[in-house]
């Protein structure tokens, strides 16, 4: 397939060759591609589409019919060249699950591992990927992502036949890793077709044949672990010693960091704060600032926490490790359990710091849905909506037809104290040195990002940044600017606040370095002028 395309492509930029000739060598290639197509296809009791897709033939299999699905799997798996992307290792040494479903792009395979001392296949089918092989980097590129990812939920109605077969699985991309590489994207489903599958033919999603997703899907149970990857190996026998043993060292750190986070929780100790790559997580989540002085509030308040951890699950993806546990919170103002999930990444020091975090409460780990409140005990958002609609569908299926996670209103120990309350206690006035300190910190976060949008927002429309005068100017520049080099990593010291009738002058020390690994530090001051509910910019100076 792929020299077929090279040879086109020269043949078209060699002007001296005659058009007719193009003509022929492509007719060529089409008559031996419709051989091909049609022997595999009638191999596998495929209909030969002509014109008219999503057709489906409903047929129960037969034993016999197996046994050729089997056999056939082969040719289709052999119709895709591996990539260089993410190769999966599953071994008990660098996965720590109960159960982990892993998708194949080369083999277009999906399958189902279990923890039956040791981690077991137990069932698998053939699926088919993206259009075009490798790693998802933005919206619209028809790859299939690379990583670990979890269920969502189930949609079984309003899908498009054709599209999606009777239901559909969806799953959490982008996660926060995905979100602090600045991937794009969404609706990335495993889901049903209206027709055969055939190799690499969706826009991203994981698509599979209708019998066999009825199946599969039993086990597709909200918060289930997916690895989806360019190539799934079993690596027995395939490491040293030193490298197993390493793995299994890095999920024992990982599991003891997690109970030791959970403890400086409950202890409501700054420790806590520790565990976690301030950058990074301003940039996947929120601004770590924000996070820490909602937790901090909460830790002056409360008079106790009661936060256990249980069955911990660990697997690794690509650059980064991921944990997921069940976490019952205690506290006199709440009481939920959910399953916590915790995205970690190795530091220049060694040290796995958390650079994301997903909460999904009233589930279990199995799967299993129950009681529980929505609030998140630690303040911080819980697992994003997925769009119900994937990156190639413009219709947006019935949000009555899907099924959630079922919840209820939180439960409250104490009558005295409810959740209302603990609001109006936590949500105390602040400052307005706390206030525009605020304000610098989202405006720091969305340059860091290169959100233009939001960025620009802080400026007033007569606002002037160094010799660019008026917001067009500024927008402008910082367009042409992020095309080429975008900011990295952009950190504020020593914050001081000065005040007079005419502004405010927020001055500080501020190292910036871009995405080429250039950089520089000095002095930068913000003139601020109060607005209704904010304040905006209306100057900026800087010298080094």
């Amino acid at each position: 397939m792929h020299l077929k395309k090279y040879i086109i492509d020269v043949l078209l930029r060699n002007k001296q060759i005659n058009c007719l000739f193009v003509v022929f060598i492509y007719m060529f290639f089409v008559s031996i591609d419709y051989c091909h197509a049609s022997s595999v296809l009638s191999n596998l009791n495929v209909p030969t589409r002509t014109g008219v897709t999503g057709i489906a033939e409903q047929s129960t299999k037969t034993e016999e019919a197996d046994n050729i699905n089997k056999t056939n799997k082969r040719s289709i798996m052999q119709t895709v060249t591996p990539g260089t992307g993410w190769k999966v290792k599953v071994h008990p040494h660098n996965v720590n699950v109960g159960k982990l479903v892993t998708v194949d792009k080369t083999r277009q395979e999906i399958e189902l591992y279990e923890h039956n001392s040791p981690l077991k296949k137990t069932s698998s089918f053939i699926c088919t990927t993206g259009q075009v092989i490798g790693d998802k980097k933005i919206e619209g590129d028809l790859k299939t992502p690379e990583g670990i990812y979890f269920v969502v939920r189930k949609i079984n109605g309003g899908l498009d036949y054709t599209l999606y077969g009777n239901e559909a699985y969806t799953l959490n991309y982008p996660n926060p890793v995905d979100k602090l590489r600045r991937k794009t994207g969404y609706g990335i489903w495993i889901h049903g077709r209206g027709y055969n599958i055939t190799p690499l033919e969706t826009q991203g999603c994981v698509a599979m044949n209708n019998t066999d997703l009825a199946n599969f899907g039993k086990i597709l149970q909200p918060g289930i672990a997916v690895a989806l990857a360019d190539v799934v190996e079993t690596p027995i026998g395939s490491e040293t010693k030193e490298e197993l043993k390493k793995k299994q060292n890095t999920i024992n750190i990982l599991k003891k960091n997690v109970t030791s986070w959970a403890k400086e929780w409950e202890n409501r100790s700054h420790k806590m704060f520790e565990f976690y790559d301030a950058d990074s997580y301003s940039i996947s989540q929120e601004p770590f600032s924000q996070f820490k002085a909602q937790k901090e509030r909460l830790f002056k308040q409360l008079a106790w926490i009661k936060n256990n951890v249980s069955n911990i699950q660990v697997a690794e993806g690509p650059g980064y490790w991921v944990t997921w546990f069940f976490q019952d919170y205690k506290a006199p103002n709440l009481e939920t359990k959910g399953v916590r999930r915790l995205y970690w990444q190795e530091n220049d020091n060694g040290n796995y710091r958390i650079v994301g975090m997903e909460w999904i409460p009233g589930l279990t780990i199995d799967g299993s849905v129950m009681t529980a409140s929505l609030d998140d005990p630690g303040g911080e958002k819980t697992q994003a909506e997925v769009p119900l609609k994937t990156e190639g569908d413009s219709t947006v299926i019935d949000a009555s037809n899907k099924t959630p996670i079922q919840t209820q209103p939180e439960k409250t120990i104490s009558k005295q104290t409810t959740k209302n309350d603990t609001e109006k206690v936590v949500k105390k006035e602040k400052t307005q040195d706390e206030q525009i300190k605020e304000f610098v910190e989202k405006w720091r976060f969305a340059w860091q990002k290169a959100d233009l949008n939001s960025y620009t927002k802080f400026y007033a429309k007569n606002a002037q940044q160094g010799d660019r005068k008026g917001l067009a100017s500024i927008k402008a520049q910082k367009a042409s600017l992020w095309k080429t080099n975008k900011p990295k990593k952009i950190v504020f010291n020593n914050i001081k606040i000065k005040k007079d009738k005419d502004s405010i002058q927020v001055e500080f020390t501020q190292n910036y370095k871009d995405n080429s690994g250039k950089g520089d530090k000095g002095t930068k001051i913000l003139y601020l002028k109060p607005t209704k509910n904010s304040f905006e910019i209306i100057r900026e100076d800087w010298r080094k």
